[in-house]
């Protein structure tokens, strides 16, 4: 079962937030029939949203981050919230297949040069909105550098996503985000920069059989180690008819018209999950009425 653990050091103004996330990544996968590299490209995105998401408090408090880059990928938005209901959408899923110099897939070759954009709705007025130029592509990071410049907090970003080699779904996929709080000291920065020196790639860590509680061991001593919270990650998409149709209405009534004299009704699908929802002649002659 995929889920996300969160916690703190107990000595130290640190605070941390793990995912293993295979189940939820291989399920992105087979919707969007996605390449080895959008695979990978996507599912660490989605699991770097999903932990983002855990870090606000109430229920109804979502996040979205999008990445818009010149790559073969184009764009992948991911949204998610703190109870672990996650959803993404790739532009373009079939990518070609390419190997960095290590033999590991190539994510920077299919992202190339662009954007990423987070945004945070609260349930405030107006969301907060930070966005930030690609410094790597590789994804990890990117976000290590939105944290740094858009929300000021000095963070250690991991993420992995293992493909088969043959059929092309997903082994282990996880990550962590590892972040020091406004009080730290530079005694607090060296003692970090000395247990993540070294780290091993997360999907080598899931392969030996891991779990979040046993990573974040593994860097830090058991005995400063508290974990304050654990939840379950899904993949999740809350479309629905109702939602179709008021993008459906947002063509105006002349567009509407035109498809209901050529088509006689009109089939949309959503671009996270495929799912379809088709208007007939009469369903579709009701909604112009609304217009």
């Amino acid at each position: 079962m995929d889920y996300m653990i969160r916690g703190n050091l107990k000595n130290k103004p640190i605070i941390f937030f793990v995912i293993t996330a295979k189940d939820t990544v291989e399920e992105m996968r087979k919707i969007h029939n996605s390449s080895p590299n959008a695979t990978a490209c996507a599912g660490r995105s989605l699991m770097a949203t999903g932990l983002i998401g855990y870090t606000m408090k109430n229920d109804n408090d979502m996040v979205t981050s999008i990445i818009d880059c010149d790559g073969e990928i184009k764009k992948v938005t991911v949204t998610a919230n703190p109870k672990g209901e996650i959803k993404c959408d790739i532009i373009n899923p079939n990518t070609g297949i390419y190997l960095n110099d290590i033999g590991k897939l190539d994510v920077k070759k299919i992202v190339g040069n662009g954007t990423l954009k987070v945004i945070k709705d609260m349930g405030l007025r107006d969301p907060y909105v930070g966005e930030i130029n690609l410094v790597s592509g590789e994804i990890a990071e990117d976000y290590t550098y939105y944290f740094a410049m858009s929300e000021q907090t000095p963070s250690v970003v991991s993420l992995g996503v293992l493909v088969d080699n043959k059929d092309f779904f997903v082994k282990e996929a996880g990550g962590l985000i590892i972040q020091l709080l406004p009080d730290a000291m530079e005694e607090d920065i060296r003692y970090l920069e000395e247990k993540i020196k070294g780290l091993e790639y997360m999907t080598t860590l899931l392969s030996e059989g891991k779990t979040p509680e046993d990573i974040i061991r593994y860097i830090f001593d058991d005995s400063e180690v508290e974990i304050t919270g654990k939840e379950n990650v899904v993949y999740k998409c809350n479309c629905s008819k109702e939602k179709i149709e008021k993008v459906i209405l947002a063509l105006g009534k002349e567009e509407l018209k035109n498809i209901l004299k050529e088509d006689h009704g009109i089939t949309l699908k959503c671009h996270f999950c495929g799912k379809e929802y088709h208007l007939n002649e009469k369903e579709l002659s009701e909604l112009i009425k609304e217009v």
